[in-house]
């Protein structure tokens, strides 16, 4: 077997259709038995191979149609059967090892021949913990929304994908598992937060996404360090800042909101419009009678102005990006550069539009209400 494997390996690589054709239709073991000694199958040396995709695909038909030929009424689960095999040291199986060369339709066909997505090599990393250590955007959004694997198992360390992302420095994809995280403080089995693995990495977007949807700045690891003990051993200047838990006046000082989640309240807008109105209550009473009478009228106009302005404001649409009906999540990380694309909200932004803390949508454009 390894003759005809070797020679189906260079009819793949030099582009020849006809050679990989023949050499399948002559050979005289089943195609299922052709794999080398490390455990390496046709689908693995298929997922491995450096040429356009799109001959890829061309080749998985060939193979498809040859096994089909072979074994007419049993052809999916021999092709199933082949495309779940691992190797014998790395544990990987096809769709591992395409997900690790970034083959994203030839992912897709895998997923669609019963390639079974749940396999992880040796070090327990699933499609998602690979896409997450690489940054694939698109297949990772491919496998959390279509596929529905979890974006919270651990690998062999006790680490997510978010703590890999966290890691690797992969600020996007760290992005995308944090709104799509429930946990964001996870530990491993040396008690690492991806908090802490941030601060390790240096990596200042991703510790502020975190910091903004809620990890705990406390936490420590097995070496009772904290994140913020991680950045100053790291010299992670700009980190430092930010991770020193904010006090009371820092929580109050209306032109720098803190880095924590925003907590929105109808109950304090209330209130505040009734302290607002009560202070004008005060200023009518006990100093408007010192003052001539137009000068109270006016003063009252201004105030029913500025209220109205003031409730017309807050009751109008900022700006908010609707989404496309007609384009799902994954066809927009497949279209659009992934900085113009939202996570949270799932559209695609313009250039300019933000995603508001507050309001939990993106906005076209930044107002007073927004941090």
């Amino acid at each position: 077997g390894n003759d005809i494997k070797a020679s189906l390996n260079i009819a793949m690589q030099t582009l020849d259709t006809k050679q990989l054709q023949a050499t399948l239709q002559k050979a005289t073991v089943e195609i299922y038995q052709i794999q080398d000694s490390a455990g390496y199958n046709v689908f693995h040396d298929l997922s491995c191979c450096i040429v356009r995709e799109s001959k890829l695909i061309e080749y998985l038909s060939i193979l498809e149609e040859e096994i089909q030929k072979r074994h007419p009424t049993d052809y999916k689960q021999v092709i199933s059967s082949m495309l779940n095999k691992q190797t014998n040291t790395e544990k990987r199986s096809p769709l591992l090892l395409a997900v690790k060369h970034n083959r994203r339709n030839l992912v897709k066909e895998y997923i669609k021949l019963n390639a079974d997505p749940n396999i992880k090599d040796q070090q327990l990393h699933g499609p998602v913990h690979i896409c997450a250590i690489l940054g694939l955007i698109p297949l990772i959004t491919y496998f959390l929304k279509e596929v529905h694997l979890s974006a919270s198992e651990p690998d062999i360390n006790g680490r997510t994908p978010l703590h890999l992302a966290a890691l690797e420095g992969q600020e996007t994809i760290g992005g995308l598992l944090i709104a799509w995280t429930p946990q964001l403080d996870e530990r491993d089995k040396e008690g690492y937060t991806p908090l802490h693995l941030a601060a390790y990495s240096n990596n200042y977007r991703i510790v502020r996404y975190l910091l903004m949807k809620g990890a705990r700045r406390e936490a420590v690891d097995s070496h009772g360090s904290t994140p913020l003990d991680i950045a100053k051993i790291r010299s992670a200047y700009d980190l430092i800042p930010i991770l020193v838990k904010p006090f009371f006046l820092q929580k109050m000082n209306p032109c720098k909101s803190t880095l924590e989640p925003v907590k929105n309240s109808y109950t304090r807008f209330i209130i505040y419009i009734a302290l607002f109105m009560f202070r004008y209550a005060l200023i009518f009473l006990f100093l408007f009678p010192d003052y001539p009478l137009e000068f109270g009228i006016c003063s009252l106009l201004l105030f029913c102005l500025t209220l109205f302005f003031f409730i017309s404001v807050s009751k109008r649409d900022p700006g908010f990006i609707q989404p496309n009906p007609d384009m799902g999540f994954l066809d927009l990380y497949e279209k659009y550069l992934p900085e113009y694309v939202c996570p949270y909200c799932e559209v695609k932004r313009p250039k300019h539009a933000r995603h508001c803390q507050h309001c939990n949508r993106c906005v076209r454009k930044f107002d007073h209400h927004c941090p």
